[in-house]
């Protein structure tokens, strides 16, 4: 329902034109009526796809030389503000959800660090320490990431012909070896509601053996960067349950 829809319900009005619901084409049926109630377009993936990753590679193919950010859909944005503190460390303030003026800045910023030619980045996530300055280069995302309309779509790895993969690690781990920086974004804020492996999506394919599995290909694939270690997991189906980690 329209309702269940966080992302989208989460931007503002202004953007919603501009904005695709990603589904698989013999949901589209179920799906655009969402869509058209929410005021948004639907982006069909080919019959049959399935994964993340193909998603993603099917995204990257069909926005070829323009740019976009795609966003995971239990996404609600926050804007963070701080003032250093010396005997504290830094004070902040957080709003429980971004106002349409705080997206205009964010998507002028993005832009601005686009034109500048950082090739892709994203929102850090919403629980990360907050940071004196308002960005961070090289940094890692979660849940959402944009990319440049330079983006060199054949010439990087999606990972679909794996079971499992951390999809964006991929890529943006195969960009920063091609030596193109990360921009991400910290005082405009991700915060995920889902907790891990939640119900639906992944979850119908992810188990904890396949998503350990997935750790150490990343640190395979790239050695001199990505390391595993084990933590417990706090939330969601997983609760209590030693898991791998980058």
């Amino acid at each position: 329902s329209a309702e269940e829809q966080i992302t989208v319900n989460n931007l503002p009005e202004y953007l919603r034109p501009f904005t695709y619901l990603v589904v698989r084409e013999e949901q589209l049926g179920d799906y655009q009526p969402v869509a058209d109630e929410l005021g948004c377009k639907v982006f069909t993936l080919p019959a049959g796809s399935s994964g993340l990753a193909q998603a993603r590679k099917h995204i990257a193919q069909r926005m070829r030389g323009q740019r976009y950010w795609m966003i995971d859909d239990d996404i609600r944005f926050r804007s963070i503000e701080w003032t250093p503190n010396l005997e504290k460390g830094a004070e902040y303030t957080e709003t429980t959800r971004a106002t349409s003026c705080q997206f205009k800045t964010a998507i002028a910023e993005i832009n601005r660090f686009l034109d500048e030619g950082f090739m892709f980045g994203g929102s850090a996530i919403a629980w990360a320490p907050p940071k004196e300055r308002g960005y961070d280069v090289c940094g890692r995302t979660l849940g959402n990431v944009f990319y440049s309309e330079h983006l060199p779509v054949d010439d990087i790895d999606w990972g679909d012909q794996y079971e499992v993969v951390p999809e964006d690690f991929l890529v943006n781990l195969q960009l920063l070896k091609m030596g193109h920086a990360s921009i991400v974004l910290q005082k405009f804020r991700a915060d995920p509601i889902s907790p891990t492996n939640a119900a639906g999506g992944v979850s119908s394919y992810r188990t904890i053996e396949n998503h350990n599995n997935s750790q150490y290909l990343i640190q395979e694939l790239f050695p001199d960067v990505a390391k595993v270690y084990e933590k417990v997991q706090k939330s969601g189906p997983w609760k209590g349950i030693p898991k791998k980690a980058l």
